[in-house]
């Protein structure tokens, strides 16, 4: 009998608790699905933006083999400043691959930047804090 009191107690207690604090655990699940949704459009966003990128490197790989040197750099230069870091430094490569650029130190400076901003630095100093 006792344990069917502690169970009631129990209920009482939790039952109180949400009708003191319903307020709170109202906006705890709002601030949740808003949260959630949030998450949920950036990530459809980001992938939105992957596809535009593949398709603008296609493009640019497509016009490459038609001989369009003019019309492939801006597209190769524009898929560099999104500093993507899968198809960055793949239009980086083309270029050089393709004599697009020839002036070195403009090659290093996009070199640089692809370097900067995919933390390629801080993988391999991971990498050589292994070894040690």
């Amino acid at each position: 009998m006792s344990s069917e009191n502690l169970k009631e107690n129990f209920q009482i207690r939790v039952i109180n608790l949400i009708k003191k604090n319903k307020f709170f655990i109202i906006i705890l699940i709002i601030a949740a699905f808003i949260s959630g949704f949030t998450f949920l459009v950036y990530k459809n966003i980001q992938e939105k933006n992957n596809i535009k990128i593949a398709q603008q490197y296609t493009q640019a790989s497509i016009l490459l083999d038609q001989k369009k040197l003019k019309e492939s750099e801006l597209l190769i230069l524009n898929i560099i400043e999104k500093d993507h870091k899968f198809y960055s430094p793949l239009a980086l490569y083309l270029m050089i691959e393709n004599n697009i650029e020839t002036d070195a130190s403009k090659i290093i400076i996009y070199f640089d930047r692809i370097l900067e901003n995919n933390s390629i630095n801080t993988s391999v100093s991971e990498f050589e804090n292994v070894d040690s």
